[in-house]
C-alpha cells in the first residue's frame, strides 16, 4: 500500500512536470514566431509645452498626466500644446489616452493628433458649438495611439488644446496616457503567471 501510494505521487508529480513543460515550451515558441516589431518596448518619458501653466505627472510606471492651463484673450485663437517623447528603442509604441478639460462655454472647440516623424493623425476634433454641446461646458473623451515602427531617437507625440470666445476665457485640460504592454511583454507575463500557479499546486500534492 506504501508502494503503491508512493508510485502514485511520483506518478502525479512527473504529470504536473510535463504539463508545465508543454505549456511552456507552447510559449516560448509563440513568442519565438512574434515579429520583430512587436517585442517590448521600454517604458517612455513624457513632457508638455505651450503656452500657459503646463505641468507632466506621472502617476505610476507607464501612465501620465499632462496638464495645460491658460487665461486671457489669447484663448480667442487656437492654442497647441505639444506632448512629447523620445524612442529609446526601435519598435511599436501603443497608449489608451483619456483627454478630458473645460474650455468654457461659447464658441468653443477642442482637438487631439498624435505625430511622430513621417505623419499626424487625427484623434479627437470637436466645435465650435456653444453651451451646452461638448466640447462646450467641457469633454471628455477616450481611445488608443497606435505609433507603429518608430526608431530609437525619433521624437513622437500628441498636440491638443483649442480656443474660445466666451468672457471666462479659459482653457483646462488633462492628457492621461497610459502605455499598452507589446504582445512579448504580454506572453511573458503569462508564462510567470503559469508558472507561479504550477509550483503552488506542485507544493500542495
Amino acid at each position: 500500500m506504501v508502494i503503491n501510494t508512493r508510485l502514485g505521487l511520483v506518478s502525479k508529480s512527473a504529470f504536473v512536470v510535463n504539463k508545465f513543460k508543454a505549456i511552456l515550451f507552447s510559449l516560448l515558441l509563440a513568442i519565438s514566431w512574434l515579429p520583430a516589431s512587436s517585442t517590448a518596448v521600454p517604458i517612455v518619458n513624457w513632457t508638455i509645452s505651450g503656452n500657459g501653466t503646463t505641468s507632466a505627472v506621472e502617476n505610476w510606471e507607464g501612465n501620465w498626466d499632462l496638464n495645460y492651463a491658460l487665461t486671457g484673450s489669447s484663448v480667442y485663437s487656437t492654442q497647441t500644446w505639444t506632448v512629447s517623447t523620445t524612442a529609446v528603442a526601435d519598435g511599436d509604441y501603443t497608449f489608451d489616452w483619456g483627454y478630458e478639460g473645460f474650455h468654457a462655454y461659447f464658441n468653443v472647440t477642442a482637438f487631439l493628433n498624435s505625430y511622430d516623424s513621417s505623419s499626424t493623425t487625427s484623434l479627437y476634433s470637436g466645435g465650435p458649438v456653444n453651451c451646452c454641446s461638448t466640447p462646450s461646458a467641457g469633454f471628455s473623451e477616450a481611445g488608443t495611439a497606435y505609433f507603429n515602427n518608430i526608431t530609437a531617437g525619433e521624437v513622437f507625440g500628441f498636440t491638443l488644446g483649442g480656443s474660445n470666445f466666451d468672457s471666462n476665457n479659459q482653457l483646462r485640460g488633462t492628457l492621461n496616457l497610459s502605455q499598452v504592454p507589446e504582445p512579448a511583454s504580454l506572453a511573458l507575463l503569462g508564462l510567470g503567471l503559469i508558472g507561479l500557479g504550477f509550483s503552488r499546486k506542485f507544493k500542495k500534492s
